[in-house]
């Protein structure tokens, strides 16, 4: 967590526009509210964005702060089946994210 917010801080102040961050284990999604919490408290707000594979679907439901302090979502399309049913119990903003990534995405 430490190394995360440091290097997000550090991206910042070097001018980026946006980060990504890997979220991949239960453990990363679990992190990202509080992660997420001390760059709001150091006057950070660079937007976040949450880099999926496999499992997403599966974290944003279990983790949903973690989908609640994410900007954005990026989903890889090729791992996502279309018609999965993955995203009915998502919340309706985590909803509409996963779908545009992926509508995005596959375009």
């Amino acid at each position: 967590m430490k190394t995360t917010l440091q290097q997000t801080l550090e991206l910042a102040e070097a001018g980026s526009e946006l980060v990504r961050w890997t979220v991949n284990v239960p453990e990363a999604a679990a992190a990202v509210p509080e992660i997420k919490k001390r760059l709001l408290d150091a006057g950070c707000n660079v937007p976040i964005i949450g880099d999926f594979h496999y499992n997403g679907h599966v974290l944003l439901i279990k983790y949903p702060d973690c989908a609640a302090a994410l900007d954005k979502y990026r989903i890889n399309p090729g791992n996502v089946a279309r018609d999965s049913g993955a995203t009915s119990s998502l919340p309706p903003s985590a909803r509409w994210r996963w779908t545009t990534a992926s509508r995005c995405a596959s375009a």
